[in-house]
């Protein structure tokens, strides 16, 4: 398989999406395009109109306590 072990996708929980994308949008030019799912909306990061990663809200008592994190996947 191609790409087996390898990165695939990178998102970014966090508990300030529009700092975020205000941060990357101005540190790497990265754009954003919205998908709602549910009761929360992730954001796709854009680089040269090829997605690169995301952004998602961390909602809900579970994740009040956790701290923003990557998680990353791998093939």
């Amino acid at each position: 398989m191609a790409g087996h072990g390898t990165f695939h996708w990178n998102e970014l929980m966090t508990n300030d999406v529009e700092k975020a994308k205000e941060f990357f949008t101005a540190t790497v030019g990265w754009s954003f395009n919205q998908f709602p799912m549910g009761d929360a909306t992730y954001w796709v990061a854009m680089a040269d109109d090829k997605p690169v990663g995301g952004l998602f809200p961390m909602q809900g008592a579970m994740l009040e306590e956790m701290p923003p994190h990557w998680m990353s996947y791998l093939r």
